[in-house]
């Protein structure tokens, strides 16, 4: 007899053997050899669109900040926060900045400044708790100091692209210039801020720069061009401002210190081109300074006399004065004499005009009649020069008319709805998004079903 072999074993009637014509059991790579032909596999939110950017917490965490500093560090850079292209559904309440803004933020040499700062302030609290005040207070003032010349410069490297992004710097400037030193903002903030808004209008008012203006119930709006660059600022009004208490200063202020390094660099280089001294003398207004330096009076209003009277004296209005050419000296110098109240005894001899008189001579590019603007009396519309008129306005000349015309109202509706917008958290608004998109599909379908109606409509009545 033969002999006999387990079938079930292998299948092909020998032992243990392999079965003919079947594929070779499959062998486990190792994982050098999956690696190596497979490659690595991705981790989660390492590839794809929304890998270049990085939510808030994760940065303090990596570049071991406070998010006091980390705001601070982005406001000097120039770093905002970005939506990525798709928003994870689970991290829609967050901010995310972008991961090329985060490697700047990482090798920028102010980190080492403000970690330094922070120890000097460490040893100042342990001084104060130790009651040793005059250690506290020579450790405070030897604390270290930091400057942002190199972030101004590497923000704006050419001298046009700081010159076409001064209207924040110089509006924020001067909002600082007219609050009050209290809480956070210090007599020194105010002080730098009307110090460098008077060398900012100092320049504009010797160059003959100025070429619009607007009294508004916010302040003065001005507008000037600066090497073919229009440069815009508001002037609030010399009020007591009612500081809010929901603003954060912090951040204001972190502001307020870039744009008046910033500002300063620009107003150093326009100076040298115009042959000045920078800094320059601190005369208290425009006027003085032209004195000082025999700066020529050209302008709409170059040749008249003009005396401020207490109450019409703004520095704003001596500004535009001496922008359109004026000359501000004593009342019995005067030709013209701009006050802001009813007086009682008028001097025949000199003309008197409200100080709307001095914007609208400079907006219209000559001295307008002195007649309409007597003091006490109903001034023309003071009309905005920033809203270009329209063809039918500019062939009847209205200006010239003495017309009354009114300014269009914006409607009440558009700006309660504007309003209510922007009052609405980020929920409210993607739901209202979502209600307008339906909305606005809808309509469509209407318009299409309505225009196939009327195409059949017409074969109807061809046929």
């Amino acid at each position: 007899m033969g002999k006999k072999y387990n079938k079930g074993r292998g299948g092909s009637g020998k032992r243990g053997g392999t079965p003919k014509h079947t594929a070779k059991a499959t062998v486990k790579k190792g994982s050098k050899a999956r690696l190596a032909r497979f490659g690595k596999i991705a981790k989660q939110g390492q590839s794809g669109i929304n890998s270049a950017y990085m939510t808030r917490g994760t940065i303090l965490r990596r570049l071991q900040l406070t998010l006091k500093d980390f705001r601070r560090l982005c406001i000097l850079k120039g770093v905002y926060p970005r939506d990525p292209p798709k928003t994870p559904t689970a991290g829609k309440d967050k901010v995310y900045y972008h991961a090329s803004d985060i490697q700047q933020l990482a090798h920028e040499p102010l980190l080492k400044e403000f970690r330094d700062f922070k120890a000097a302030m460490v040893k100042v609290r342990k001084s104060v708790g130790r009651k040793d005040i005059d250690r506290a207070r020579s450790r405070y003032e030897e604390a270290p100091q930091y400057d942002v010349h190199h972030l101004v410069k590497e923000r704006y490297p050419t001298f046009d692209a700081a010159l076409a992004d001064l209207d924040d710097a110089l509006c924020t400037i001067a909002l600082f210039a007219t609050l009050p030193a209290a809480g956070r903002v210090s007599p020194e903030h105010t002080s730098e801020s009307k110090k460098v808004m008077k060398w900012w209008q100092q320049y504009i008012a010797h160059t003959h720069s100025l070429q619009k203006g607007f009294i508004s119930v916010k302040g003065v709006y001005f507008q000037a061009t600066i090497q073919k660059h229009t440069v815009t600022w508001l002037i609030p009004h010399a009020y007591t401002q009612d500081v809010p208490k929901k603003v954060d200063f912090r951040v204001m202020l972190t502001f307020l210190e870039f744009y008046t390094a910033y500002v300063k660099f620009v107003l150093y280089k326009l100076y040298k081109e115009a042959g000045l001294a920078f800094p320059p003398a601190a005369p208290d207004t425009t006027s003085q300074f032209f004195e000082l330096v025999g700066s020529e009076n050209e302008g709409p209003l170059s040749g008249l006399s003009l005396c401020l009277r207490r109450e019409a004296s703004y520095s704003w209005l001596d500004f535009a004065a001496c922008s359109a050419g004026a000359q501000i000296v004593d009342e019995d110098k005067a030709t013209h004499i701009v006050a802001d109240r009813t007086l009682k005894e008028l001097d025949e001899s000199k003309e008197h005009v409200q100080p709307q008189w001095v914007i609208d001579s400079l907006n219209s590019g000559r001295a307008k009649p002195c007649a309409p603007y007597k003091p006490g009396e109903n001034a023309p519309p003071h009309l905005s020069p920033f809203v270009e008129p329209d063809e039918e306005e500019d062939a009847s000349d209205s200006e010239d008319a003495g017309s009354e015309a009114e300014a269009p109202a914006p409607a009440p509706e558009k700006e309660a709805k504007d309003m209510a917008k922007m009052l609405m958290s980020k929920k409210a608004k993607r739901l209202y998004g979502r209600m307008q998109h339906g909305r606005e599909r809808k309509q469509a379908a209407v318009a299409r079903l309505r225009k196939r109606r009327e195409l059949l409509a017409a074969r109807a009545s061809r046929q």
